[in-house]
């Protein structure tokens, strides 16, 4: 077969211009595009709630996998891992305002997005514990305790008995407590004493955890000492005045659940003339701080109920309160009306009386009733003269400024003493002439026993002479005993 010369020369200039035609034409290659962020927000939380972080709003104009880290304080340093999920969480523990970031990428590219967030306080939640029953004078211990999910707040605790109540009867304030942060190592408490209607002369301080390292009253320091626990100041207090405290207090590691935590806890009582006003323990344990506060409530007042405020107060101007009602009862005077007495008609009689009455501010109407018609009032050590003989009953009430009544009696005998004074006189008269009877005849046996002695009797006759002197003197001693 022959081949056409005309037609291969054609068919290999066509392969060649086909060839060059195809490599004239450019390459072109796939290109990859940068995502973008999206943080959504703002957001916005109380402290102490999980706030979840969104960016699913990201995109890649390739569709491309994203993957996404977060910075929750705009520091620059992630606080997150990549990760392909687009959400994540953080939880703020005390108010927070600022701007959280999330990077996405795409394994080549990045962007970044900011979004606001806003963390705000929340109020502590105070328990104060039950309404109370006492009666007045008796000391009552408040267990208090409160949550707050701001656990990294620090707080100011108070105790406020009969807030806005009536001067001078009973109202006072506790000591007020600012509990710093237990991450220092050593935590100052600043107290605040309001003696109000007592003055105060003794705070007694102990401590059952940790150690007290120094203790400053109104600018005074009195420093501790590592091996003592326990210590008495006399800050003299005057009435209606305030004094600042400042405890410096070392915590104690101890393991509770398991856990080792820094404890420490601070027992404290004021007095007033020994008589303890109000008492408590200072303490942290963890996240919930319990303040027990003892009060006497010294009088009922005439009112249903006194009232006992707890307030919290954290360092960010939340508030939370919590009011028990305490219902007081009135306790009547112990009355001592004195021992018996006897005494003569006309002779100056002193009571001396005393009585007791827990409510240490009532007021008191005090009433004798001497038994004789007669009641002398105002006073335990009244004075009474007697012009009638016999037995009397004196009775001594004393009353409170609430009704609360008590009394108690005592015996009084006026002897008729001139009648005693008869009888003693003739009994003396006869005891004179008896003795003069016993000297006669004395006298007659002294003469009777010289007669014999001489041998004027004879021993017979002696005998007889003795008999008849005995006789006389039992017949006259029997006569006069008669008389």
């Amino acid at each position: 077969m022959k081949h056409n010369s005309k037609i291969i020369p054609g068919l290999i200039v066509w392969t060649m211009i086909t060839t060059l035609l195809v490599m004239s034409v450019p390459f072109v290659c796939a290109q990859n595009d940068p995502p973008v962020a999206n943080a959504n927000g703002p957001y916005s939380a109380p402290e102490g709630s999980e706030i979840v972080f969104d960016a699913s709003g990201s995109s890649d104009p390739d569709a491309d996998v994203l993957q996404y880290r977060w910075d929750f304080d705009g520091d620059s340093i992630w606080d997150t891992e990549y990760s392909t999920d687009p959400t994540a969480t953080h939880t703020w523990f005390d108010d927070y305002s600022g701007k959280v970031l999330v990077m996405v990428t795409d394994g080549e590219f990045t962007d970044i997005a900011i979004a606001e967030v806003r963390v705000y306080n929340v109020d502590p939640i105070p328990d104060g514990g039950e309404d109370r029953e006492a009666d007045e004078g008796e000391l009552i211990t408040f267990q208090g305790s409160f949550l707050d999910p701001g656990s990294m707040d620090t707080y100011s605790v108070t105790w406020t008995v009969n807030e806005n109540g009536v001067p001078g009867c009973g109202d006072m304030i506790a000591p007020q407590l600012t509990l710093h942060s237990i991450e220092y190592s050593s935590i100052i408490i600043h107290t605040t004493i309001d003696s109000n209607d007592f003055a105060l002369n003794d705070l007694h301080l102990q401590a059952l955890h940790g150690t007290l390292i120094e203790v400053t009253i109104s600018g005074v320091t009195y420093p501790s000492y590592p091996d003592h626990f326990d210590y008495t100041f006399i800050p003299d207090i005057p009435q209606w005045t305030s004094i600042t405290v400042n405890i410096t207090v070392e915590p104690e590691i101890v393991t509770l659940d398991d856990d080792e935590i820094e404890l420490f806890q601070i027992q404290w009582h004021l007095t007033n003339d020994s008589r303890i006003l109000n008492f408590g323990v200072i303490s942290n344990q963890e996240e919930n701080m319990t303040l027990p506060f003892g009060k006497g409530f010294p009088d009922d007042c005439g009112r249903p109920f006194h009232t006992v405020r707890f307030s919290v107060t954290d360092d960010d101007g939340g508030i939370g309160y919590d009011t028990i009602r305490i219902v007081v009862n009135n306790v009547a005077p112990i009355v001592e009306a004195g021992r018996d007495q006897d005494v003569s008609r006309g002779e100056v009689v002193y009571f001396d009386g005393s009585f007791t009455d827990p409510g240490w501010l009532d007021s008191h109407r005090i009433t004798w009733d001497l038994g004789d018609g007669e009641t002398i009032k105002g006073t335990l050590t009244p004075v009474h003269v007697y012009e009638t003989g016999g037995t009397y009953t004196v009775t001594l009430t004393v009353v409170d400024d609430d009704g609360g009544s008590g009394n108690d009696s005592l015996t009084v005998r006026v002897l008729v003493l001139d009648e005693i004074i008869e009888k003693i006189s003739d009994l003396n008269s006869d005891i004179l002439d008896l003795g003069a009877t016993v000297a006669n005849l004395q006298a007659d046996i002294d003469e009777l026993s010289s007669r014999i002695a001489s041998n004027l009797y004879t021993g017979i006759g002696g005998g007889v002479v003795i008999g008849l002197i005995i006789g006389v003197v039992a017949y006259s001693l029997a006569r006069r005993q008669k008389t």
